[in-house]
C-alpha cells in the first residue's frame, strides 16, 4: 500500500511543533517576548546566539489544540548578527528595514487599518507606495522616499510585530541554519497544499491582504521558498539543535 503523503507531511509539522514545544523554556527569547527597543544595548553587548527563528501570532491558531501556529521563520547570514539584535535592529524598532514590516504595512493598509490616515478608496495606491522600491532601496525604510503619509504606519506595524512571540534555535554554523530555515519554511507552506492545507490560515488573517500572493497562498510571511516541497525527514539531521543532545 502507497503511504500518504499529506499524513507523512502532518506527522513532520506535528513533530517541528513538539520539539518546539518541549524546548520552549530554553529556546524561547530570553526575554520571554518579543524584544524591544529598550534592549537594544544589551543586544550589542551580550547577545551572540545565532540561529533560526518562529514567529507565532496570538490570533492564529493550528488546526488541533488550539495551539499558536507559526507565521514566519527567519535566520541572519551575516558574522556578526545575532537572532535577537536583528530581530530588535529590523522588526522592533520603527523604520525597521526587513522584509517582514514591508509585508505588514502593505496589508494593513489594504486591510483598512490605516484608513485614518488616507483615502480609504485609494489603499492600492499607498500599499504599493509603502513597498515600492528604488534600485535596492525599499520606501518603507527611507524617510527620504517612504511619502510623509505614510510615516505614522510605523508605529502600527511595530505594534503589530510586538504581538507576537518569538522562538528560536540556536544553529551556530550558517550553512546549517541557512538550511534548517529553508526546509521547516517549505515544510510549514501551504502553497503546494491548496486543497488540503495543514494548519490553515484563519479567514481574518492579516496575511490574506498582503501584496505577495506567495504570503496569500503559504500562510506565512515568507516568499522564498514557500513554492518548494521539503526534503522528507530531514528534522532528523538537526533534532540535535532542538533537544539539547
Amino acid at each position: 500500500m502507497a503511504s500518504n503523503p499529506y499524513l507523512a507531511q502532518q506527522d513532520e509539522v506535528d513533530h517541528l511543533y513538539e520539539l518546539l514545544r518541549s524546548r520552549s523554556n530554553v529556546i524561547r527569547s530570553r526575554y520571554g517576548r518579543m524584544p524591544s527597543p529598550r534592549d537594544l544595548p544589551a543586544a550589542r553587548r551580550d547577545w551572540s546566539t545565532k540561529g533560526v527563528y518562529f514567529f507565532f501570532e496570538p490570533s492564529e491558531t493550528r488546526d488541533k489544540g488550539g495551539e499558536q501556529r507559526i507565521v514566519r521563520i527567519g535566520s541572519h547570514t551575516g558574522a556578526q548578527s545575532s537572532i535577537e539584535s536583528r530581530v530588535v535592529g529590523e522588526h522592533a524598532v520603527d523604520w525597521g528595514r526587513s522584509v517582514f514590516r514591508n509585508h505588514l504595512g502593505s496589508a494593513l493598509i489594504r486591510q483598512g487599518k490605516f484608513d485614518h490616515a488616507i483615502n480609504s478608496k485609494e489603499r492600492e495606491k499607498w500599499a504599493q507606495l509603502w513597498s515600492s522600491s528604488e534600485g535596492s532601496f525599499t520606501a518603507h525604510n527611507d524617510r527620504k522616499r517612504l511619502h510623509p503619509s505614510l510615516h505614522s504606519l510605523h508605529p502600527i506595524v511595530t505594534q503589530t510585530v510586538a504581538s507576537m512571540t518569538l522562538v528560536w534555535v540556536e544553529v551556530a554554523d550558517r550553512t546549517e541554519r541557512l538550511e534548517l530555515e529553508e526546509q521547516c519554511i517549505r515544510l510549514l507552506s501551504n502553497y503546494l497544499r491548496q486543497s488540503a492545507p495543514i494548519d490553515a490560515s484563519s479567514p481574518a488573517w492579516l496575511g490574506h491582504y498582503a501584496l505577495c500572493e506567495e504570503v496569500q497562498r503559504s500562510g506565512l510571511w515568507n516568499v522564498k521558498h514557500v513554492k518548494k516541497a521539503h526534503t522528507p525527514g530531514f528534522l532528523a539531521e538537526f533534532q540535535q539543535y532542538f533537544v539539547g543532545i
